[in-house]
């Protein structure tokens, strides 16, 4: 019995140094003090296949967010990296749906200290068709001439040959198709207009550049607007926007870039400042 007593504290004594050896499982590092919520679209809204939708999140974090990214069905489609710490503002994130189905939305956010923040899970709704119609090939109608000739011979007042001749011609035209691929030519960046210089306090102005020509059609533009209290992000097929003023006596800059149909984005415009007094 002494032997087994002294040999149950041992292997007690073991048990005890192996679990002081097993390190702890690493814990998942949150932002101090962040939220981030998808205020648009709703859960449950339909769109159709190639619709532009645009996915608005509310965030606010004490540290600073600098990177802002949209998953779809678990997925990464989107990753923004923003060139000052966000501590509040709007995020306005396209995703443009290529086929039918139900899709989970949800956004994520990372701090300037690394940690990870996610959002609520909802679910949109795409009808439509999974491709675009292909068009039929063209049909070519092929011309037939048919000449008829009678020719009346008369030799004598008894006799009357007529000899009919019909020459039959038909014309044949082979259409010769050309498929021109898609361009491959980088995008420029869109020249910015307004707004630059100081402005009297108002609870709006407009953002405005000139068009980019693609080739390959232009799907929307991207804009950014900084401030010293907010970063916003937005969408647009125009070549203008109304930026929503969250303040007065603040400074910003502002710059855009295109997305052309095959999904090519374009490089940053140059930053342009303006103030409101």
């Amino acid at each position: 019995m002494r032997y087994l007593g002294l040999a149950l504290k041992i292997v007690m004594l073991l048990g005890f140094w192996l679990v002081g050896c097993i390190l702890p499982e690493s814990q998942p590092v949150q932002v101090e003090s962040a939220v981030v919520q998808i205020i648009v679209p709703g859960d449950q809204t339909h769109f159709s296949v190639g619709d532009l939708v645009q996915i608005k999140s509310r965030v606010t974090s004490t540290e600073g967010i600098s990177v802002v990214r949209l998953m779809v069905n678990g997925i990464e489609t989107r990753r923004d990296q923003l060139s000052q710490p966000l501590k509040s503002g709007i995020m306005t994130q396209g995703w443009q749906p290529t086929e039918p189905g139900t899709f989970a939305l949800q956004t994520s956010i990372e701090g300037s200290g690394g940690g990870s923040v996610s959002s609520q899970v909802l679910m949109v709704i795409v009808d439509g068709e999974s491709s675009p119609e292909q068009p039929s090939e063209p049909t070519t109608a092929v011309p037939e001439m048919e000449d008829t000739i009678t020719l009346t011979i008369t030799l004598t007042p008894t006799e009357t040959l007529t000899p009919t001749l019909t020459p039959t011609q038909t014309l044949t035209w082979t259409p010769t198709l050309t498929y021109t691929p898609p361009t491959t030519e980088p995008l420029a960046a869109p020249d910015p207009i307004a707004p630059s210089g100081s402005y009297s306090c108002r609870s709006t102005i407009f953002l405005e550049w000139n068009p980019v020509y693609s080739a390959n059609g232009i799907a929307y533009y991207e804009w950014v607007v900084e401030g010293s209290s907010t970063t916003e992000i937005g969408t647009t097929t125009d070549t203008q926007v109304e930026f929503f003023l969250p303040t007065c006596a603040s400074s910003y800059r502002w710059q855009v870039r295109v997305v052309d149909n095959l999904g090519t984005i374009g490089p940053y415009s140059e930053w342009m400042d303006f103030s409101i007094e």
